[in-house]
């Protein structure tokens, strides 16, 4: 099973990336590890984590506020975004519905 991207989820990931490259030397790497970690975990028991929104599923990543969301398809796990949990839900709602 392979994961993807949405164009939308590469964005959200580079400026997350960025804004902690801001922050800290080095945290923007931290970052890009854990969301490596949550994907290889989503890799190994796709349908482990909660069904959230038509079909999309959640994951929350270690140390860092975000979460992925995700859709499996047969083939592959396909990556929506990536977004603060303090977000407004109205914002990724929105992007699932897409």
């Amino acid at each position: 099973m392979s994961v993807r991207f949405t164009r939308a989820a590469l964005a959200d990931l580079r400026a997350v990336r960025h804004w902690y490259r801001e922050q800290s030397p080095g945290l923007d790497r931290e970052f890009v590890r854990s969301v490596e970690e949550a994907l290889a975990a989503v890799e190994q028991l796709p349908r482990a984590y909660p069904v959230i929104l038509r079909g999309a599923r959640r994951v929350l990543l270690p140390i860092f506020p975000y979460m992925l969301f995700y859709r499996q398809t047969d083939d592959d796990i396909i990556v929506l975004g990536c977004f603060h949990v303090a977000r407004n839900p109205t914002l990724w709602r929105r992007r699932i519905d897409q």
